[in-house]
């Protein structure tokens, strides 16, 4: 048997050689077929699939808060929340929490800072995730205070920025001008969650406003015998019981459990097995058209097959040796989808911003892609061999070995045959293009969004700057009158403003005995908030200043915007959105209403309503748009956080980098973030529809290659197994111009 097989291969591999075209043609097209299949794999292997790299990675899970209204924030929880987890809990060896940050950080003997994205952990998380430091230590509980400046860095940035050094441990790092130790290294590619390249501890103050935000992520490690269902059994009952003693701000929340501790997908999933159907596709339409050179190969070897028959050879040997042949192109098309996969792989991570992805996202080929590969090559050889090889095995001798029959007069049936594998090829091929129409329509819908500003042009820049610079709230004001006169002499810039995060309002004590969170609006006549938070769920709380409206042309519905005598001596004053106005005074005007912050007993008088600001939210299911409930402060009222500078310009990519010179030179020692459209910002997920749309249209593109060489195959193989009635018929013809046309009729009938 080993014998006979062996003989099979090398005669099958004499065969294609000695037809080299069709054997070359063959396996690029399955190649091509296999290659974009296992391209896309790898991308949703990476993206879903494969375990995250940590020890035990399926034993980890996310914790956060839930609540089943619109505005739920799922992924985190608040600094109480966590505790009362951390203490109460019987699920887990251990809970982290952490929060993704960024500072201005010198290492070593540089003398300028960079921004670099850190994380702020508690002291569990390393314990978590079973991870040990390359050199030095992790930092411990005992050092989660503010006096314990310590720090863990990446490895990569110990080996780009110390150059390996090894005295890096208990050397300083300056993080926004305060001077930490370092006191470990993490290992070569440790950089949780995402991308990040320092950790620092995480603290915080019990009953300041910040205990109380739903603000930090939540990572845990179940213990050995304790079920996903087990564990979240556990924090439902601890979020009840934190139910019942806060009914104020917990009522309707709850405690969920993922069971991922990273939402991994960036591309969501839907989408991503939408693309693995296109590349299926794809295959469906590559085996079709290596089907039909096949069946045209079979029924030119008919008088061979006759032969063999006729020395003894059964049709069961006569159909092995096919399935050996095809078998060789399957593999060398496996190969070669290998070799395409990672050309393709190439080329889509070059396209793709590195430092936005994931470290942990890697489109390597493993063991599952190649098992995926062998997978699709096989399903590939009983797809495109069996056909054929029947075919080619259906034989009778006395007609098979007559002079020409094989040769010209052909099977009616095996041209059918073909006909309808270029039917399903050329229907594949438009279902590609009507998907790959549908997304880039999707993606010009998106484009055509009205956010309720002028996004297009707007430019928006960030300066971060250092605590230990700036340490006060008027230090970074007078910062900022500096950036705002600087740019405001560039040619090109009309209004502009400050916009940031609502800090606090300036003189105002906040309450600190009630568990009430500031993000509530409580307007006046009523002493506690809505038991039901959707009046004030998703609520922007921003500090601007007056220009700031102008700047983006925000539309005025009602009353009027700040002022220069909005000052701190006078009324405090705000101005709200109309979906906040329309939420808290229903069939009211909300000029000359009050509102106060729960967690502040300040009251607040409304002075003007604006139009609403439209989101865009980029999900596991898809990209969707919401308006966005928001209050704005005069700046000279309230104290802000994560404060950004926003422009008017008639052209903002043109004048982007002189912008950006402009802010260097106020204090060069502050580092400057990207200056780029708020349209840019405020609807990064079109960027993901695009992707998508231009993936589609490769595919779309590949099949409709395939199908328009398969069709001209079904042609040549038409005219090939006719040519005495074409020859006749050309003779016969009254035109040679209407035998022609014909013949093209049929070929496309």
């Amino acid at each position: 048997m080993i014998h006979d097989i062996a003989s099979d291969v090398r005669y099958a591999a004499r065969t294609l050689r000695n037809a080299r075209v069709v054997s070359t043609a063959t396996v690029l097209t399955l190649g091509l077929g296999i290659g974009l299949l296992t391209a896309v794999f790898s991308i949703v292997n990476a993206a879903i699939i494969r375990p995250l790299p940590y020890d035990n990675a399926h034993r980890l899970v996310a914790l956060g808060e839930d609540h089943p209204r619109e505005y739920s924030t799922y992924s985190v929880m608040s600094p109480a929340a966590f505790e009362a987890v951390h203490e109460r809990n019987r699920s887990f060896d251990a809970v982290a929490a952490y929060q993704v940050r960024s500072a201005n950080v010198a290492l070593g003997a540089a003398t300028g800072a960079d921004r670099i994205t850190g994380v702020h952990v508690t002291a569990d998380l390393f314990r978590v995730l079973r991870v040990r430091p390359f050199r030095g230590r992790v930092f411990t509980a005992d050092e989660a205070t503010e006096d314990a400046k310590v720090i863990v860095i990446s490895y990569e940035l110990w080996t780009t920025r110390l150059g390996t050094s090894d005295s890096v441990i208990g050397s300083t790092a300056r993080i926004d001008g305060m001077a930490h130790t370092i006191v470990g290294v993490m290992g070569p590619g440790f950089n949780f969650p995402m991308r990040e390249h320092y950790w620092r501890p995480l603290v915080w103050r019990a009953g300041s406003p910040e205990w109380l935000e739903r603000s930090v992520a939540v990572a845990g490690r179940l213990r050995d015998g304790v079920t996903l269902e087990g564990a979240r059994a556990d924090v439902a009952t601890i979020g009840a019981s934190l139910a019942r003693a806060h009914p104020a701000t917990q009522e309707g929340w709850s405690l969920a459990l993922r069971s991922e501790i990273i939402e991994r997908r960036a591309i969501p999933g839907p989408l991503q097995w939408m693309v693995m159907g296109a590349g299926a596709f794809l295959m469906l339409i590559a085996c079709a058209n290596v089907t039909t050179v096949l069946l045209a190969r079979a029924a030119g070897r008919r008088a061979e097959m006759a032969v063999r028959a006729a020395l003894g050879a059964s049709r069961a040997r006569l159909v092995r040796q096919h399935i050996t042949e095809t078998m060789l192109l399957a593999v060398a098309g496996g190969v070669a989808g290998v070799v395409f996969a990672t050309w393709m792989l190439d080329i889509a991570w070059a396209a793709v911003p590195t430092q936005n992805m994931p470290s942990w996202l890697d489109f390597g080929i493993d063991w599952r892609v190649l098992a995926f590969t062998t997978g699709i090559s096989i399903v590939a050889l009983l797809a495109v061999g069996v056909g054929p090889a029947l075919t080619a095995t259906r034989v009778q001798l006395s007609d098979s070995l007559k002079l020409g029959a094989a040769g010209e007069t052909g099977s009616r049936r095996e041209l059918r045959a073909s006909r309808v594998l270029v039917i399903v090829e050329v229907a594949a091929a438009f279902v590609l293009f009507a998907g790959s129409a549908l997304m880039l329509e999707s993606f010009r819908s998106l484009q055509r969004i009205d956010f309720g500003l002028q996004a297009e042009r707007v430019l928006v820049a960030r300066p971060w700057l250092s605590a230990s610079s700036y340490p006060t709230a008027e230090r970074r004001a007078t910062y900022f009158e500096a950036a705002l006169d600087r740019v405001r002499r560039v040619p090109g810039i009309g209004p502009a403003a400050v916009r940031g995060d609502l800090d606090s309002l300036r003189g105002a004590a906040w309450t600190t005995d009630s568990f009430l969170p500031r993000a509530i609006l409580v307007p006046l006549g009523g002493s506690q908030p809505d038991p039901s938070p959707r009046a004030n769920a998703g609520v922007g709380r921003y500090v601007v200043t007056p220009e700031y409206f102008d700047a983006v042309k925000l539309p005025i519905v009602r009353g009027r915007v700040f002022t220069t005598r909005d000052d701190s001596g006078s009324t405090r004053v705000a101005v709200v959105g109309a979906l906040v106005a329309d939420r808290l005074w229903p069939n009211a005007d909300a000029i000359g209403r009050q509102f106060r912050l729960a967690a502040s007993g300040e009251w607040v008088t409304v002075v003007g309503v604006v139009g609403n600001v439209r989101l865009m939210i980029g999900g596991a299911r898809g990209t969707r748009t919401r308006l966005q409930p928001a209050v704005y402060f005069p700046a000279s009222q309230a104290t802000s956080r994560n404060e950004q500078l926003v422009m008017h310009a008639a052209d903002p990519t043109a004048v982007a980098t002189v912008v950006a010179r402009a802010l260097l030179t106020v204090d060069p020692d502050q580092s400057l973030g990207r200056v780029s459209r708020l349209s840019d910002e405020m609807g990064s997920p079109r960027q993901q529809t695009l992707w998508i749309g231009v993936v589609f249209s490769v595919i779309a593109a590949g099949a409709l290659v395939l199908a328009s060489i398969g069709l001209c195959g079904v042609i040549a193989y038409s005219v090939a197994r006719r040519t005495r009635e074409i020859a006749f018929g050309w003779r016969s013809a009254r035109t040679r111009a209407g035998f022609a046309g014909q013949w093209c009729g049929r070929a496309f009938a």
